[in-house]
């Protein structure tokens, strides 16, 4: 079973904003070693938390784009709703 760090919630948050490649969801992250992002992105999508499909960009090139599933945006909002209680001090639900 996939155990999701951090890490994995910032690759989760960013490529929920618009289906992207690895290399600009590395970039929107600001990743000095893209190449952890790519292994993210295969791992959250082996957990089925993220989607991937191969597009064609113009010219011919192909590109696999991944997408935030349901379940990982259902994860996502998750853990945002335990960093918000952390922030107020409340209890977190057990």
């Amino acid at each position: 079973m996939f155990n999701p760090d951090a890490a994995a919630f910032r690759v989760l948050a960013a490529a929920s904003a618009a289906p992207a490649p690895a290399w600009a969801i590395a970039d929107t992250l600001r990743a000095s070693q893209p190449v952890q992002i790519i292994a993210y992105c295969h791992r959250l999508t082996a957990a089925g938390l993220l989607s991937a499909r191969w597009v064609l960009l113009p010219g011919g090139w192909p590109r696999k784009l991944y997408e935030t599933t349901d379940a990982g945006r259902a994860l996502l909002a998750d853990f945002r709703r335990q960093l918000d209680l952390l922030a107020t001090g409340e209890p977190l639900p057990t």
